[in-house]
């Protein structure tokens, strides 16, 4: 690992610790760490990081309920069909 990637797995290390509320707040100022500029952009892109991998969760969340919601209706109109036909 070269000299960056170790103060960068470093800092990774940190914000998971530290929480991405907390490193938020940092990076705009609203508590009392300061990251230097280097550390405040990785922070930066971390974040950014974090949410857009949230959003692609959020987006496979959605297509699996709607994809399950409409098996389950389409489940029960070949339930009442059967119904119907069979008896």
């Amino acid at each position: 690992m070269t000299f960056n990637a170790d103060k960068e797995a470093e800092w990774r290390a940190a914000f998971e610790r530290d929480g991405e509320c907390l490193v938020y707040n940092a990076i705009n100022g609203r508590t009392c760490g300061i990251y230097p500029e280097d550390k405040r952009q990785y922070a930066i892109r971390c974040l950014r990081n974090r949410e857009q991998a949230r959003k692609v969760r959020e987006q496979q969340t959605y297509w699996y309920i709607r994809w399950t919601f409409w098996a389950a209706v389409i489940a029960a109109l070949v339930g009442v069909i059967a119904l119907f036909r069979g008896g």
